[in-house]
């Protein structure tokens, strides 16, 4: 089953720039504007890694963080923010997000950060069993 990952963004090219870094090397990705989409996906998917913009129309990368908490095997969310927004950055690492990915979002940075979530999700899911 190839990985399948997440990305909630209010910007169209922000998800455009996450299937194009993704979808060549056979990572399953889907894009999705809302909060509430998001959670849609979350339900009815199994979802490894989720990337969360800092800025959502309907909700915030916090709510999703504590709709994840409660599932099984929760994905791992990477927050994508203005990298000069220092607070934000620690609060989210602070609350239990995997990474901070800098916007504006990068492809080659997309990969290194999905590949070390993908890492991390697969070495916790075998000390699991």
């Amino acid at each position: 089953m190839p990985f399948e990952v997440l990305v909630v963004s209010p910007n169209p090219s922000v998800i455009d720039v996450s299937v194009s870094a993704l979808a060549r090397h056979q990572i399953s990705i889907t894009g999705v504007q809302s909060y509430r989409d998001a959670l849609y996906v979350l339900v009815n998917r199994h979802v490894a890694v989720l990337l969360c913009d800092d800025n959502l129309p309907d909700g915030s990368w916090k709510d999703l963080l504590g709709q994840i908490a409660m599932m099984p095997e929760p994905p791992r969310l990477v927050v994508m923010a203005e990298i000069s927004d220092r607070a934000l950055c620690a609060e989210a690492i602070n609350l239990g997000s995997h990474d901070v990915l800098a916007k504006p979002v990068d492809e080659t940075e997309i990969l290194h950060v999905v590949a070390r979530a993908l890492s991390t999700n697969t070495q916790r899911q075998v000390q699991h069993r």
